[in-house]
């Protein structure tokens, strides 16, 4: 799996009201990115007016979340 993006800009630029300075740079940006697994796993526990959660996502930078809660009806 995997993604190109492709950013092209018109960079003419003019600097004060008389047009003292003048900028015309051409602006070409490539991106590409290999895709790799990812999958996300979880928990959640209720236990009366508590919550508690987790979950882990395994990818190439993967994150870990927590937490507890509570409810009241």
């Amino acid at each position: 799996n995997s993604s190109s993006s492709t950013f092209e800009g018109n960079t003419n630029f003019r600097l004060g009201s008389t047009h003292v300075l003048e900028f015309d740079v051409p602006l070409n940006i490539d991106f590409e990115k290999q895709r790799s697994f990812q999958a996300t796993t979880g928990i959640r526990l209720k236990l009366a007016i508590f919550t508690i959660h987790a979950s882990h996502t395994f990818s190439d930078y993967p994150t870990t979340s927590a937490g507890i809660g509570i409810s009241f009806r």
